[in-house]
């Protein structure tokens, strides 16, 4: 008959499954943010109450069952969102931010009254029955109503978490990377890093990092190279972990400006299925910042020039979709003149406005540039070579950067009548 009985799990057993599985989810990003870290924190929340509020216990507990993933700073900014979710929920579901202790602080907790409005004030005498005329007045004794108030979870400045031990003792915030960082190697691998040249700018990247969400919930990876995966320990072993030498100034430029706003535009990207397309999404961003490097550089050298060598006074300065034409950078010779630059730029603008007429304005600019080259090449038996010339940059520069600003001297009213 034992046989039979079925083992029904213990409350025990089953919170701890609720609270992996939301750590689970929480980690991989899966499913709504807003859904996300609601489940979590109220998760945590309820844990910690049957823990009688005692952090102390509850950190205990969490280890004791396999669920202390998360550092002490996140996990109690988590727990005072789960305190307070209905008026979390459409905080988060707006907020750009991913760092749990930043959106506690900065946005939900600016908005939580400290009292009901409804509610007795604290100090004031509770109101008792006027006395009977045969009765003495008698006076009336103030009583301390007890407002129930909770504490706040945020640690002191006074209990840090790096301790003397630790290899990061003494750095700036310290604490912050200690809680993030589990692997004591890999602790140690940052404390010497910070004390080494360029160690100032990659510590300043890993923060931002870390405060953005970016970063991901604390990892216990051993890191011991100066590798992407300091800023982003969840990227798999690939070729932009390869490739990316955190101590090269250009590379630190580039995950600032390209991969991290990518990722807080992109999440999705961060699951391991789509780490393919993040290198390729990545390589794209890496090089539009290179084309617009490439064109500051440029605008800068045709001013240069400008002001070492004056136009004539017949002459203007010709830029065509961000790329300067006229006059001439450097010593170069001329491949034409500025007359047949001018008629170039005159011929370009009637042939978009053809393309316009008959509805292909939706073609990619690499199409409209092989019809422009297409036309242009029967025209160059009866133009001179400096027109053609000509129209093949404006065409390259359109190419290249097809919403770029244009400059040149006005159209005839009658060009291509």
């Amino acid at each position: 008959m034992t046989d039979n009985i079925v083992t029904m799990p213990t409350p025990i057993a089953l919170r701890v499954e609720r609270l992996r599985n939301r750590l689970d989810a929480y980690a991989k990003h899966q499913g709504e943010f807003a859904d996300v870290v609601l489940g979590l924190a109220t998760e945590l929340f309820d844990a910690r109450r049957e823990c009688a509020g005692d952090d102390r216990a509850f950190g205990a507990w969490l280890g004791e069952y396999g669920c202390d993933d998360l550092g002490r700073h996140e996990r109690e900014a988590l727990i005072k969102i789960g305190e307070h979710a209905e008026l979390a929920r459409p905080v988060l579901q707006t907020t750009t931010s991913r760092s749990m202790q930043l959106i506690w602080l900065n946005e939900i907790k600016p908005i939580i009254p400290s009292v009901r409005a409804d509610a007795p004030s604290p100090t004031s005498p509770i109101e008792s029955p006027p006395a009977s005329p045969s009765e003495p007045e008698k006076p009336q004794v103030a009583v301390q109503q007890n407002v129930e108030s909770t504490p706040e979870l945020e640690p002191p400045p006074n209990r840090p978490t790096a301790t003397k031990r630790s290899p990061l003792y003494g750095l700036p915030d310290a604490d912050t990377m200690h809680d993030n960082f589990l692997d004591p190697n890999t602790r140690t691998n940052l404390g010497r890093l910070r004390r080494k040249r360029n160690g100032i700018a990659i510590w300043d990247l890993i923060l931002k990092s870390i405060r953005s969400g970016v970063f991901g919930p604390p990892t216990k990876a051993s890191i011991d190279d100066v590798s992407l995966r300091l800023v982003l320990p969840w990227l798999s072993r690939s070729r932009l972990t390869k490739h990316i030498d955190l101590k090269n100034e250009r590379m630190r430029s580039l995950v600032d400006e390209a991969l991290l706003p990518l990722l807080l535009e992109r999440p999705e990207l961060r699951q391991p299925e789509n780490h393919d397309r993040l290198e390729r999404e990545f390589e794209l961003r890496r090089r539009s910042i290179d084309e617009k490097n490439r064109q500051k550089y440029i605008l800068q050298e045709h001013e240069k020039e400008l002001a070492r060598k004056p136009l004539p006074i017949n002459e203007e300065p010709i830029l065509v979709y961000g790329t300067p034409l006229w006059p001439i950078l450097g010593d170069l010779t001329p491949r034409y003149t500025y007359d047949e630059l001018r008629h170039a730029c005159w011929y370009v603008n009637y042939f978009m406005q053809m393309i316009a007429a008959i509805g292909h304005e939706k073609l990619r600019p690499v199409d409209v540039v092989l019809y422009g080259r297409h036309f242009a090449k029967y025209m160059r038996p009866m133009a001179v070579k400096g027109f053609s010339n000509a129209v093949g940059d404006i065409l390259g520069a359109y190419e290249r950067n097809p919403t770029g600003e244009t400059k040149h001297p006005p159209q005839p009213v009658n060009f291509g009548l």
